[in-house]
């Protein structure tokens, strides 16, 4: 069974095609073959319409120990969420392990909002925003010795 690798566990990305990896296992320590990956929309990738995707490491010859890795087929994740993902080994004599435990990372595309653009709308309702501001960024001994 593999160890899975990136994304680690609850990890925020930015893209909806990210890039998983696992490290390839066999009993076999001097075999090869390949890391084949699961995303899912629950946990158990049971789920209707589970698994979203199922695709294998861009290497056929991943070596016992070594990490085979893939991007997210684009068009499987379309919206910002929770997805979760597992993988299994498959060996050069087409022996494959089960799938390992699922993890989960969140897709965020959203940018975030611009600081001063948030600012100019609510500076009305924040009349001590630009104090509070100026004790974060500057320090006040800084802010003292202006002259």
């Amino acid at each position: 069974m593999p160890t899975l690798d990136l994304p680690t566990d609850a990890l925020y990305v930015s893209t909806e095609t990210p890039t998983l990896s696992a490290t390839f296992g066999d009993p076999d320590t001097q075999d090869t073959g390949t890391v084949t990956f699961q995303v899912c929309s629950s946990a158990t990738c049971t789920g209707g319409s589970d698994p979203l995707a199922t695709f294998d490491s861009s290497s056929t010859t991943v070596g016992v120990g070594s990490s085979g890795s893939a991007a997210v087929p684009a068009g499987t994740i379309t919206a910002d969420g929770t997805y979760y993902w597992r993988a299994k080994s498959t060996d050069s004599a087409s022996s494959a392990s089960s799938y390992s435990a699922t993890r989960s990372f969140i897709v965020d595309t959203t940018a975030p909002a611009n600081a001063r653009a948030v600012y100019q709308a609510h500076r009305e309702k924040l009349p001590n925003f630009s104090m509070l501001v100026s004790h974060v960024l500057v320090p006040p001994t800084l802010a003292l010795d202006r002259k």
